[in-house]
């Protein structure tokens, strides 16, 4: 298992600032970037009215969106999601792309997020993962495939068990990371692909414990093998506990 310790230090090496914690109770404050980006190829959206009504943003899922418009994220409001079980996302926002100082980051599957968690991915992408695969592979990050991000299920796809954080929106799983080289780097290659490649992912990985409350990838377990998992489920009193494995 990697440790906490070890991914903090790691992001403190490397220069990168790690997710401020809260006081118990309270949510964990998403981090701030050193600089903003400018990206003016980036669409972004703001809150529109549902058909036949008014639009009821309240205060913080406007901030949010605020913050995703500033940082220079491609995404696009979606109707809050409720269903009759445990799923929801009530601050709902399809992701399409992030921009970073090496550029614009498309995600084509276009994941549907928690308007919360695709700032704080949006973050990590954007301040760690663009700038570590520019070191390793020397090519600038240029597309991350990942899953539809909302699913109303249980973990693992199990019939029965906890709710999967991919049932409120707060969960990505990354498949591959595609550079402007061409290359397609998958995640699976970090158990036995060249060496360079093994350390990005490892980096990567590494780097994540930082900004998410589980993190989860091949070798982890068999449901983990092809793909890193990462979600900001509340683990402790105030997101004090990580699974960094």
């Amino acid at each position: 298992m990697l440790k906490l310790s070890v991914a903090l230090s790691f992001l403190i090496v490397t220069g990168f600032g790690p997710v401020a914690y809260a006081g118990d109770g309270a949510q964990a404050a998403v981090p701030v970037p050193r600089s903003r980006p400018s990206v003016e190829t980036v669409q972004q959206s703001v809150p529109q009215p549902l058909p036949g009504e008014e639009a009821e943003v309240d205060g913080e899922f406007k901030s949010c969106v605020e913050a995703l418009n500033s940082f220079g994220v491609g995404f696009a409001v979606e109707n809050p999601i409720v269903t009759a079980s445990q799923c929801q996302v009530p601050d709902a926002v399809r992701l399409m792309s992030v921009g970073s100082t090496e550029g614009v980051i498309t995600l084509p599957a276009n994941p549907v997020l928690n308007c919360d968690y695709a700032l704080r991915l949006s973050i990590w992408l954007s301040d760690v993962a663009a700038p570590v695969v520019k070191s390793f592979a020397q090519s600038p990050l240029v597309s991350v495939a990942t899953g539809p991000g909302y699913q109303c299920r249980n973990r693992n796809n199990q019939k029965s068990g906890k709710i999967s954080e991919h049932a409120f929106g707060n969960a990505i799983d990354i498949t591959s990371f595609g550079l402007a080289s061409g290359k397609t780097v998958r995640v699976s290659s970090v158990l036995d692909g060249p060496p360079p490649q093994i350390r990005m992912l490892m980096a990567l990985r590494i780097s994540s414990c930082g900004y998410f409350t589980t993190v989860l990838g091949p070798g982890s377990n068999e449901a983990h093998k092809a793909h890193f998992h990462l979600d900001f489920a509340k683990r402790g009193k105030g997101w004090n506990y990580r699974i960094c494995e």
